[in-house]
C-alpha cells in the first residue's frame, strides 16, 4: 500500500480509504489510486483486512433458485447496490432444501461475512427463526415474513392475486385454477388468500383441486389440469410455470385465450414477446433488491434501526392478449 501511495502523491491513509469503498473520497482522487494500483498490480490483502477491521464487507445471498427470472432479478438489484456501498456478494441456491439451506446459513457464518439476505424455505418454523437469530448477524427476509426478528421485504401477492382472479370473474370464467407458492411461506399464503377472496367476493366456493404448488406442479399435473373434462377455462400462475403451461397446452390443443386465458404472478419481457402476449401481475424484483440491500446497509452502519421493518411493495396488473371470455361465453353473445 506503501508503493501505491507513493507513486500517486497520496497518504497511505487516504488509499486506505480507496480499497475499503469510502464514498467521500473524490473521484478524482479515486480514479489516481486506480491507476497506481493498476501501474503496480498490487491486490489488496483482503483477509489481513478483515481480521482488522472486523468485517468483511462481503454479503451472502441465498435463493431458491437462481434460474428462476425472479430470483435472478432480485440478485441483480441486491449487488448492485451493495458494491455501490463497497461490499461483495456471495450466491447460493437451496433449491428449497431446509438442510441444504441451513448449511449455507452455518458456510456463511463461519466464512465471517457480514450479513445476509434471505428467501428462505419456510417462515413459519420457530425452530429455523431460532437458528437464524443464533447466527448474530443482520438478516433481511424477502418474500417471507421475518415477524419481529427479522427485516422483511414483501410483495403485495394478496392484491395482485386478488385483482387478477376478480379479472377473470369478471370476464366469465368459473373454474380458475391457481399455480401460486408453498402455504410454508408468506408469498404463496398470501397469494391463495388473494385467491380466496375474489372467489368470496363473487359468491364462489374454492374447489381446492385447482390450488397448487409451483415446486411440485409437474408436467403430468399440468395435463391434467387441462383435461376438457375438468372445466378449467383460466390458470393464475407463477411465472417460471407460465412456460410450461403454454407448451402442454398447446399439446393439448388449447388455444389462448380462446379456450383458456393466462395471468402470470410475475413479469418480463418474454411474456410481451409471448405470441399472444401473457398478461402479468408486476413487481419489480430488481426494485425488491435494491430494497433489501439498503436494509442490510442500515443494519450495517453507525445506527442501525432497533425494531424490526416490514416493507410491503406495491403491483400493477398488466393485461396483455393472453385473456378473454371463456368459449362458453364468447358463443353466447
Amino acid at each position: 500500500m506503501r508503493d501505491v501511495a507513493d507513486r500517486c502523491g497520496l497518504s497511505v491513509g487516504t488509499v486506505s480509504r480507496v480499497l475499503n469503498g469510502n464514498a467521500t473520497v473524490a473521484q478524482d482522487i479515486r480514479r489516481r489510486v486506480e491507476v497506481a494500483i493498476d501501474a503496480l498490480g498490487y491486490v489488496p490483502n483482503r483477509i489481513a483486512q478483515s481480521m482488522r477491521k472486523r468485517a468483511t464487507n462481503a454479503v451472502g445471498c441465498l435463493v431458491t433458485d437462481i434460474r428462476l427470472t425472479i430470483a435472478a432479478n432480485l440478485v441483480s438489484g441486491a449487488e448492485s447496490r451493495l458494491r455501490e456501498a463497497g461490499y461483495d456478494l456471495f450466491l447460493a441456491s437451496t433449491h428449497n432444501d431446509p438442510v441444504k439451506e441451513e448449511g449455507i446459513w452455518r458456510f456463511f457464518r463461519e466464512r465471517q461475512l457480514d450479513a445476509i439476505i434471505s428467501v428462505s424455505t419456510d417462515d413459519q418454523s420457530a425452530e429455523r427463526a431460532g437458528l437464524l437469530q443464533s447466527l448474530r448477524m443482520p438478516v433481511v427476509l424477502w418474500e417471507r415474513d421475518g415477524g419481529e426478528n427479522f427485516d422483511s421485504v414483501l410483495t403485495d401477492h394478496y392484491s395482485g392475486c386478488l385483482e387478477a382472479c376478480s379479472y377473470l370473474l369478471d370476464l366469465g370464467h368459473e373454474r380458475i385454477a391457481l399455480v401460486g407458492g408453498r402455504s410454508t411461506v408468506w408469498a404463496g399464503r398470501e397469494m391463495e388468500r388473494g385467491y380466496r377472496a375474489a372467489m368470496a367476493q363473487a359468491g364462489r366456493d374454492v374447489d381446492p383441486a385447482l390450488l397448487f404448488s409451483a415446486d411440485t406442479f409437474t408436467h403430468a399435473a399440468c395435463s391434467e389440469l387441462l383435461r376438457e373434462e375438468n372445466g378449467v377455462t383460466a390458470i393464475i400462475g407463477v411465472l417460471d410455470v407460465i412456460v410450461l403451461i403454454c407448451k402442454v397446452a398447446r399439446a393439448a390443443g388449447r388455444v389462448i385465450p380462446k379456450s383458456l386465458s393466462l395471468i402470470s404472478i410475475g413479469d418480463s419481457d418474454t411474456l410481451n414477446m409471448n405470441a399472444p402476449a401473457i398478461s402479468a401481475i408486476r413487481y419489480d424484483a430488481e426494485r425488491h433488491g435494491r430494497t433489501a440491500a439498503e436494509f442490510v446497509l442500515d443494519r450495517l452502519g453507525d445506527s442501525p434501526p432497533g425494531n424490526a421493518r416490514r416493507l410491503i411493495l406495491p403491483i400493477e396488473l398488466i393485461v396483455r392478449q393472453s385473456c378473454g371470455q371463456p368459449v362458453a361465453a364468447s358463443e353466447a353473445i
